[in-house]
């Protein structure tokens, strides 16, 4: 994980997935960029884990641009891809 630098251009990039996410869409649109401004900004490498099943979660994540792969495990250990 690392923090990226945010240009205009990553920060615009980032306000419209904040638009586009279930849990903002319905916020005015001047109010994205305070939204944006109290969020941590992270990028994860290709296939680092982002969050653990069973784990506590303090945070929660808008994938902006990218994509990311669902997996759960199974009582018997097996882990399968579920999106």
């Amino acid at each position: 994980m690392e923090t990226p630098t945010l240009d205009a251009t990553m920060q615009e990039k980032l306000v419209q997935a904040l638009g586009r996410t279930p849990l903002f869409k319905l916020l005015k649109p001047e109010l994205m960029p305070q939204l944006l401004s109290a969020a941590e900004i992270v990028s994860f490498a290709p296939g680092e884990t982002i969050v653990r099943q069973g784990e506590n979660a303090d945070a929660f994540f808008v994938l902006a641009e990218g994509e990311a792969t669902i997996s759960v495990e199974g009582q018997g250990g097996d882990k399968r891809d579920i999106g």
